[in-house]
């Protein structure tokens, strides 16, 4: 007969399926994926990816076909391929192989099942060859050398068959598809094949030959007390010529039709068994011989071990699928890690090249994350990262890509992208998502997000570029005032190049002596006094020249340096408040800014504590302004650090104040002395109705909570007038001087300034 090959064993339950899709939760059991580049099936550019069983979903099911595809084991085979090859090819790890024409084309897969089916055939082809040559023979010694012959032939596609069965997993359809190929090898009208569990109960029950009204009339199954029990409790194997007459026979379940002869063998290997064969009645009514006894036997002796290795076998799977999640996955937040949302990239940009689409990158970094992790611990730091995560997933499509890069950075893919309004509309909805209060542990956290926009191919076509612009954008979003998106433009790549020249002749700026302080005095303006100044930190850089404080002071922070310019900014400016107060200037205030990060030290304190020891500058002088962003971290543990500045004697400002976002609940429990106008709002105070109102609110406000107001900014006779109607007292700005060094102040302490004049408050 011809020789079998791949063509005749196709599978038939193969479905195409797009490679960035998602098995569908009520898929058909058994099923075999075809996974392509691009869902349109007709499109001839679409290439074949490789082959998914329902045993890699069901690990993972929540992964897209192109994640479980890869790596792929084996190459495909040509469809011409003889059947005995294929088969060798099947191991304990491959459970379907792709089948390609001459062309290279994919034409079909072949499983295991579908081997083993095709070999059942090639045997029941077989069988009907043996019975017409039975009758053309006659029953002699030629006879008998032709079933021997007939008998080898057949057990050797047992063995081909069993070794398909030694390398899968114990499911109906395999166990059904054995039972009748056994049946059908020795010839018998009834097999059934049964399986038991640890405490002996009937786990599996497969037979064949018997119709379905004979089925139907069955009330119960074999209850395994009699011969079946003799099998499985004494681990033997009984053949007899008439059941009936065996005194351990207690007869069938009502209904089941009568049987004679009776062939049964248990399933078992190193003294356990796991379940028992048996056959009844042979078609040509014999009895069941010796040789029939050995081959029933060696199918079960094949069945016991694939029963013994399917445990393992299926834990090595587990264990490799474990290794891929490992190695694919973040283990926190169960996200794409940052080598799998590369691998995202590059077959998105394929995608958008092939279908003249835009793709954008987008990298997120949590606002103010380390303050979380410092000051609640990492364990609230992590589940805050799994709830982040866990919400920006709501924010894409299934077609979309979120991943973890590290630490507090997220990526994520918008491919296939027609109209920028969607990468914004996505953007602003991943702001408003993180926007509701976490509540993690007891503590309600506020955290906000920054993010940067790369789109290929605007601005770039390679994947290293597109990252490091995204990456760029992120940065200028952090700039420009944190929990905003920016796009990538190539005047952010120089501002980030500006930073980056910045950070590099920083970091020796303070061993080199390169800063100073400059003081602007801060005037009762009722009296024409000075009452303190503000001291400001300013750099003079060799290299680059002046540096504004607003461009060095951010990269100071971004760099980790701003700790070691902070402390020698409260010890220079209390060094200096001694010497002025040695001078003469007695009650002259000095007020030094605290940033952000300094609130985030341990410490702060005691470092202040010491400032003033070492110093000898008394407490109530030294004022620490802060600003009212600080406000939107922490509340509680800033209180409590304000609480510990304020019973060393220390003044406390707030700075800036109604550019924050602190309420006013948290204000009244502040233990603050003043609050300062930010000079956004004086600026425009005596034209812009709105910044007069805002004025007016914030003086009103401070004098109902007891504090002294104080403007920032005052630049004309206008704005001052103004401010003095409506009862602020005190001011700073340009109007009166210009930040001086700490030569000039003496004079203009004793000198004093030209003020309207009034009762001082």
């Amino acid at each position: 007969m011809k020789e079998l090959i791949a063509a005749d064993a196709y599978a038939a339950n193969v479905v195409h399926v797009d490679a960035h899709t998602r098995p569908a939760p009520n898929r058909t059991a058994g099923t075999v994926y075809a996974v392509f580049s691009t869902a349109i099936l007709g499109d001839t550019e679409g290439e074949f990816q490789g082959l998914v069983t329902d045993m890699d979903i069901s690990f993972t099911p929540q992964r897209i076909f192109a994640d479980l595809v890869n790596p792929h084991p084996l190459d495909p085979v040509n469809a011409n391929t003889p059947l005995t090859e294929v088969e060798a090819l099947f191991n304990s790890f491959v459970e379907a192989l792709a089948v390609v024409d001459d062309n290279g084309h994919f034409v079909g897969a072949v499983t295991r099942n579908s081997v083993l089916k095709a070999l059942l055939n090639r045997e029941r082809e077989l069988l009907i060859k043996t019975r017409e040559l039975n009758l053309q023979i006659a029953e002699d010694h030629e006879k008998l050398t032709l079933w021997s012959a007939r008998l080898a032939e057949l057990h050797l596609a047992s063995r081909t068959l069993l070794s398909v069965l030694a390398h899968t997993q114990i499911e109906n359809d395999i166990l059904q598809s054995g039972i009748e190929a056994l049946c059908h090898l020795l010839q018998a009208q009834y097999g059934a094949v049964s399986l038991i569990n640890d405490a002996d109960e009937l786990t599996h029950f497969l037979h064949t030959g018997l119709s379905e009204a004979q089925i139907n009339g069955i009330r119960q199954l074999p209850q395994g007390r009699g011969l079946l029990g003799a099998v499985i409790n004494e681990n033997t194997a009984i053949r007899l010529e008439n059941l009936a007459a065996d005194p351990r026979s207690v007869g069938f379940p009502p209904g089941h039709p009568p049987m004679t002869s009776l062939l049964a063998v248990p399933i078992a290997n190193l003294g356990r068994v796991y379940g028992r064969i048996y056959l009844c009645d042979k078609l040509d009514g014999t009895p069941f011989l010796p040789e029939d006894e050995l081959l029933a036997m060696s199918f079960a002796t094949s069945l016991s071990l694939i029963l013994d290795n399917a445990r393992e076998i299926q834990e090595i799977k587990r264990g490799q699928q474990h290794l891929y999640q490992l190695a694919h996955f973040d283990r926190l937040t169960g996200l794409p890690n940052r080598e799998l949302a590369h691998d995202r990239i590059r077959q998105a940009l394929a995608n958008s090249h092939r279908h003249q689409t835009k793709l954008a990158v987008i990298f997120a970094d949590l606002d103010n994350f380390k303050h979380v992790n410092d000051s609640l611990g990492h364990a609230v730091g992590d589940e805050l990262l799994k709830a982040v995560a866990a919400r920006l997933k709501q924010c894409i499509r299934e077609s979309d890509t979120v991943a973890r890069l590290g630490g507090d950075e997220f990526l994520i893919l918008l491919p296939g992208i027609t109209d920028v309004q969607h990468i914004i509309a996505v953007a602003q909805k991943i702001k408003d998502t993180l926007q509701p209060i976490f509540k993690i542990a007891g503590q309600e956290i506020f955290i906000s997000i920054s993010i940067g926009i790369s789109i290929y191919p605007d601005d770039s076509i390679e994947i290293g570029e597109l990252l490091r612009d995204a990456d760029t954008a992120m940065y200028h979003a952090k700039n420009s005032g944190r929990n905003n998106f920016q796009f990538f433009t190539e005047q952010m790549n120089a501002i980030v190049q500006r930073q980056m020249r910045l950070i590099s002749v920083l970091s020796g700026a303070l061993e080199r002596g390169q800063f100073l302080l400059k003081y602007q005095p801060q005037i009762a303006l009722r009296t024409g006094k000075m009452i303190g100044v503000e001291a400001l930190l300013r750099w003079h850089s060799p290299e680059l020249g002046d540096i504004s404080p607003s461009e060095f002071i951010p990269v100071a922070e971004a760099a980790g340096l701003i700790i070691a310019i902070s402390d020698w900014v409260l010890m220079k400016a209390c060094l200096q408040g001694k010497q002025w107060l040695d001078q003469g200037l007695t009650g002259l205030r000095v007020a030094v800014n605290l940033s952000a990060v300094q609130f985030q030290q341990p410490h702060l304190a005691e470092k202040v504590r010491q400032a003033l020891a070492a110093t000898g500058f008394p407490a109530e002088l030294l004022e620490l302004e802060i600003t009212e962003s600080i406000m939107m971290s922490d509340k509680n543990a800033i209180i409590t650090l304000l609480d510990e500045l304020k019973a060393l004697g220390t003044q406390i400002s707030i700075d800036d104040f109604g550019t924050g976002y602190s309420s006013l609940s948290y204000l009244k429990r502040l233990p603050i002395d003043r609050v300062k106008i930010d000079q956004s709002f004086v600026r425009d105070v005596v034209i812009d109705p709105n910044d007069a109102a805002i004025v007016t609110a914030i003086i009103a406000m401070t004098h109902g909570l007891n504090l002294e107001v104080i403007a920032e900014g005052v630049e004309t006779q206008a704005q001052l007038e103004f401010l003095l109607s409506k009862g602020c007292y005190y001011a700073q700005g340009y109007h009166f001087s210009k930040p001086v060094g700490e030569q000039a102040i003496p004079a203009l302490w004793h000198s004093g300034f030209a003020v309207s004049r009034g009762e001082d408050c």
